[in-house]
């Protein structure tokens, strides 16, 4: 595994372009999937279920892929290697549960309490890169992560009494987007994974694909219906599958090839940010002072990562 952090690196340290065009790509699909949770509060007040929700979203997704993929990419899935798979299963699998987990958040809390508790993935993903995958980080790359975390503390505490709309119930609310951001570190860290030997398109449907099958599976099962919701729940759903799947999870697997998930998962603070404020807009979720300060202080943190990105230590070779 730390033979495949390496290339990556060995990557990263390629070129000008190269080491640019992933925190562009980065960047522009967290502001465009930043309107993800504010769609989500829509397709459930237009009465479509979480798991509904999940398994339409997964679903679309594949099939827009589909022709494309087969046509163009049929050679390199047919190629795949049995380590490929079976990371790409569990990253789909993975994504399906963090999926649920993610809209019951939202349906049950403030848009901003969901983004700062489900953004404490930094650090899931950072332990979990320095304990199985051998990352060495600098003390930039760890004073970033840390002021982001700080950052999303102040925010959270200023968000049960600043104003905002907590909604049906803040605190499983914050439980389940805890969970979620838990979730994600596995998810990005298996990603990764497989993400180093496939390319970006056939990768991408590979694990939507997975994600609709388990999705829609737990779906059937639990009895809620895939069928017979309004046209408003429909269109809201669709355009959440191109904001946050495409633009969102989208360049957030593109990135998996060339940097370290913890950057992935600081950078994601700033579609914190930018949500908190389409909620304002949307649904009159006010942020107080401490939010402000809190949101500051997470963009510091941020900041403070991708330039501690630029002095990361190698990772030790010791396969």
């Amino acid at each position: 595994m730390s033979a495949a952090v390496a290339a990556m690196t060995a990557r990263i340290n390629a070129g000008t372009r190269s080491y640019a065009w992933p925190y562009v790509v980065v960047f522009l699909g967290f502001a465009v999937g930043s309107c993800g949770p504010l769609l989500i509060r829509a397709v459930w007040i237009a009465g479509m279920p979480t798991l509904a929700v999940v398994a339409g979203r997964q679903l679309i997704s594949s099939l827009i892929l589909t022709p494309f993929v087969l046509r163009y990419h049929r050679h390199e899935l047919q190629h795949l290697s049995r380590r490929n798979l079976v990371f790409a299963l569990l990253a789909g699998t993975v994504l399906a549960v963090r999926f649920y987990f993610q809209f019951e958040a939202f349906n049950n809390s403030s848009v901003l309490l969901t983004g700062v508790f489900g953004g404490s993935g930094p650090l899931w993903v950072a332990l979990i890169e320095v304990l199985l995958l051998r990352a060495v980080f600098t003390r930039r790359i760890w004073a970033g992560v840390l002021l982001s975390l700080a950052g999303g503390v102040i925010i959270a505490i200023a968000g049960f009494d600043g104003g905002t709309s907590p909604g049906n119930n803040a605190v499983l609310g914050a439980v389940y987007a805890l969970t979620a951001a838990f979730l994600s570190a596995f998810y990005l860290n298996f990603g990764r994974l497989a993400r180093g030997q496939i390319s970006f398109w056939p990768y991408l449907w590979l694990i939507f694909s997975i994600a609709a099958v388990v999705s829609v599976t737990v779906a059937i099962a639990a009895g809620v219906p895939l069928t017979g919701y309004s046209t408003d729940a429909w269109l809201a759903l669709i355009a959440l599958t191109l904001t946050a799947q495409f633009f969102g999870h989208g360049s957030m697997n593109y990135a998996l090839g060339y940097m370290p998930a913890t950057f992935i998962s600081v950078f994601a603070q700033v579609s914190t940010v930018i949500s908190a404020v389409g909620a304002y807009i949307v649904f009159s979720e006010r942020p107080g002072s401490g939010q402000v300060i809190g949101s500051l202080i997470i963009i510091g943190g941020v900041t403070l990562v991708t330039f501690g990105r630029q002095r990361q230590k190698p990772v030790c070779n010791s396969s």
